[in-house]
């Protein structure tokens, strides 16, 4: 486990996965190989912060492999996937991988406390 969580500036990391994938960035190069991705900013940030890809149009039913295919770019790039609860982009992530649907080691970024964040790869 890697505690870099006051020492380094936060990772990018993919923190909502359903018909749309939100990323956090502070990254202006990540930020830029987002946008290639078709991502754009939400909310407030107009230079670095969050960023999202609708991946199954509203009239669309769920897509299991248009999901993963959205997935691996992100985990090739080697963002993280934040852990929590209620299907996590960790979660997610590890499922489709397990379903072979996903290749490569995927990156997860937790926090134990306020501004205290941690890496390990699962």
């Amino acid at each position: 486990m890697e505690d870099k969580g006051l020492r380094e500036a936060i990772p990018s990391y993919v923190d909502y996965v359903r018909d749309e994938i939100a990323v956090q960035t502070h990254s202006d190069e990540i930020a830029g190989k987002l946008r290639e991705m078709g991502f754009s900013y939400i909310g407030r940030g107009k230079r670095r912060g969050a960023m999202s890809r609708r991946v199954i149009r509203k009239d669309e039913e769920h897509d299991h492999q248009k999901v993963a295919a959205a997935l691996q770019p992100l985990i090739d790039l080697g963002l993280a996937f934040s852990s929590g609860r209620n299907w996590c982009p960790l979660e997610v992530a590890t499922h489709y991988r397990d379903k072979g649907m996903l290749k490569g080691k995927l990156r997860n970024i937790y926090w134990t406390g306020p501004g205290k964040w941690h890496l390990r790869e699962v």
